[in-house]
């Protein structure tokens, strides 16, 4: 008798759909024992990238893995430990062996019909350039990824794509492009059943609009992503959002407004009993309470 528990791995992630199917049930054949041995292999590597003293072991460990999984001709799991050892070079900040990684594992992915994991894939190859300030590279890849996006009628990643294009454009300084792109974010968000994704392009648009230096629309945006996480399950995420408005009023002596939305957050946070907030709730609703 085998139990199986299902949970989200963020606490306060939205609702979702899945589906359990047996595909096999019969004795491990001797091809069966060298998949598990490849399996486990893969998760030692696992283990070794989860610590930063074992981190750089675990890259020739994914090297024996890809090995094995090649000898298998298992092409999903050769994909997916080389995307693992792309993740410890990124944490090594081995940023050109990590693009090098990223980008062979693109035409893998779309030999599996992966559309999805190819999108992400230019994601993180977009990361990984952003890491380096390198947002025009970024730009490049985070378009490549929109094809796969719509192959796979992904809106909510259409969305939040857009909404990085808004980011990266806001980094670069182009305004228009920048809020563009962000409209174009909320518009595909309405074909969505996922409040959160609007609050969470929102917040961004927000913060892109103050990178900008247009204050006041960035308050209306922050604004309007707090409503929208009221309507969402994920309360930290909404003390999170009354926290950054209640910071900019701070820094602009704004005490009336600072405290009403440090006070929104404190309320969060004890209701949560989440300490550590709750304390820095208090110490910033003091450090407000002296300004003049």
């Amino acid at each position: 008798m085998y139990g199986m528990e299902i949970y989200p791995a963020q606490k306060y992630a939205d609702t979702g759909m899945y589906r359990l199917k047996v595909v096999r049930n019969e004795l491990a054949s001797p091809f069966d024992k060298k998949w598990i041995a490849a399996l486990a292999l893969t998760k030692q590597a696992d283990k070794l990238r989860s610590k930063a003293e074992t981190r750089q072991q675990s890259l020739q460990r994914y090297d024996s893995a890809m090995n094995t999984w090649l000898a298998l001709n298992d092409t999903l799991h050769y994909a997916k430990a080389m995307r693992s050892k792309g993740f410890a070079q990124i944490r090594l900040q081995y940023y050109d062996q990590a693009v090098q990684t990223f980008t062979k594992l693109l035409p893998l992915w779309n030999q599996l019909n992966d559309f999805r994991a190819e999108g992400f894939t230019c994601l993180i190859i977009g990361r990984v350039y952003d890491l380096q300030k390198d947002y025009n590279k970024s730009l490049e890849y985070n378009f490549n990824s929109m094809p796969s996006w719509k192959k796979a009628n992904d809106t909510d990643q259409e969305s939040f794509t857009l909404m990085n294009i808004g980011n990266l454009y806001s980094y670069l300084g182009d305004k228009k492009k920048g809020i563009d792109s962000f409209e174009q974010a909320l518009l595909k968000n309405k074909l969505s059943e996922r409040p959160s994704v609007k609050a969470v392009i929102l917040r961004d648009y927000g913060n892109s609009l103050m990178r900008l230096g247009d204050e006041e629309s960035a308050i209306q945006k922050y604004v309007q992503s707090l409503q929208q996480w009221q309507s969402t399950v994920n309360i930290p995420e909404e003390a999170r959002t009354a926290t950054l408005l209640a910071d900019h009023f701070a820094k602009k002596t704004n005490r009336k407004d600072a405290i009403m939305y440090y006070q929104h957050a404190l309320d969060i946070w004890q209701k949560l009993n989440f300490d550590d907030e709750v304390k820095k709730v208090q110490d910033a609703i003091r450090e407000t309470e002296k300004q003049r």
